[in-house]
């Protein structure tokens, strides 16, 4: 297969359908940016690539962001008014570890529509 890696993102979907970053999965990319500042739970995904995905159905976002282990996306988040671009390295990640973030994220929000693409 070979793309099945990916950034580590935990989304939520809100009330309007824009789909928000939750939490980071241990060892990925998000993390690395969540570490450093850059990313913060709440931001709004906005483009992968360059490529609109607004309120875009997560299943349709998991495929733009799942790719061959080592390769990049750019990403922009928004936060506020603000824009919040970012390069992230797809990465193989552990999938227990992935499945306890989705769990944590669920827990923390009490929201069941989260999803680790």
């Amino acid at each position: 297969k070979g793309n099945n890696a990916g950034i580590g993102a935990v989304f939520g979907v809100d009330a309007t359908g824009a789909v928000f970053f939750n939490r980071a999965v241990p060892g990925s990319s998000c993390q690395d940016a969540q570490t450093k500042g850059d990313l913060q739970p709440g931001d709004v995904l906005y483009t992968v690539d360059g490529e609109p995905v607004y309120r875009a159905p997560l299943n349709v976002i998991a495929n733009k962001l799942l790719g061959q282990n080592g390769t990049y996306c750019n990403l922009v988040f928004r936060r506020g008014d603000g824009e919040v671009p970012l390069k992230l390295e797809r990465r193989l990640t552990d999938k227990k570890a992935a499945q306890n973030a989705v769990n944590l994220a669920k827990e923390s929000s009490g929201v069941s529509r989260i999803r680790f693409p």
